[in-house]
């Protein structure tokens, strides 16, 4: 049996040979004859029922627009397991179908079909940006950024910085970190650096207030690095 044969029996519906008929003609009057049958899953691919389908949709466009294929394949019994069924339907139908689409239902025209291919193709997984999202803790520089300046605020009290890390060794760390693209240990690593950032800046806050008198302040409490203390009346102490 021929797959033309099998193309007319695919069913009883009373309009099937009709419109195949018809369909037969237009393609060999606009200088498309059919040759042969597309095949898909190994079985003749039922040109009419997908044009049905698909016009019953929209139309071609319509169906990549909203990308309606899924309801297609349900539509036409097609195993689910196909992964390329959406772009093979798709080809299919532009070869033998859109055609007598556009002139017997008019529902768009190639320069609509173009522009819906091309926007498909701009939102294909392989094509798509990668999200943003906020990162929970500073980035590398924004944290050697902060270190630097309680450093000044810690040096203009006359202390050392025991809370910090060497700064250019955090600036090394938290580079060569953030170029290994934020793995778990480094992310903890890095949460542990602001964290003591945060603690120094708190600890450097209450010593400032000790200085200017806000609170009692012991003299074991202050190391000092080759300065006299500073009185709290001292205008250079930073408030």
């Amino acid at each position: 049996m021929s797959l033309f044969l099998q193309l007319y029996e695919l069913s009883d519906d009373v309009k099937r040979k009709e419109w195949l008929d018809d369909w037969l003609n237009f393609m060999h009057r606009i200088g498309k004859p059919v040759t042969r049958i597309p095949i898909m899953a190994k079985q003749v691919l039922d040109l009419y029922e997908l044009y049905r389908l698909v016009v019953q949709h929209g139309g071609l466009v319509e169906i990549i627009n909203k990308k309606l294929w899924r309801e297609i394949t349900k539509g036409l019994n097609l195993p689910s397991s196909i992964t390329s069924a959406a772009f093979t339907l798709r080809t299919q139908y532009q070869k033998y179908l859109y055609d007598y689409e556009c002139e017997k239902e008019k529902l768009s025209n190639q320069s609509d079909l173009q522009q819906a291919i091309d926007g498909n193709r701009r939102e294909a997984p392989g094509r798509r940006t990668a999200p943003s999202f906020p990162l929970p803790f500073p980035l590398p520089h924004a944290a050697n950024a902060a270190a630097s300046m309680l450093n000044k605020q810690l040096n203009g009290l006359g202390m050392r910085n025991d809370l910090l890390d060497d700064e250019n060794s955090l600036n090394l760390q938290a580079s060569g970190l953030f170029g290994a693209g934020y793995g778990v240990e480094q992310m903890a690593i890095l949460e542990a650096h602001q964290r003591n950032l945060e603690r120094a800046q708190r600890a450097a806050e209450q010593v400032a207030r000790q200085s200017l008198g806000l609170a009692p302040c012991s003299n074991g409490g202050n190391r000092h690095s080759g300065r006299e203390s500073t009185s709290s009346n001292d205008s250079d102490i930073p408030s």
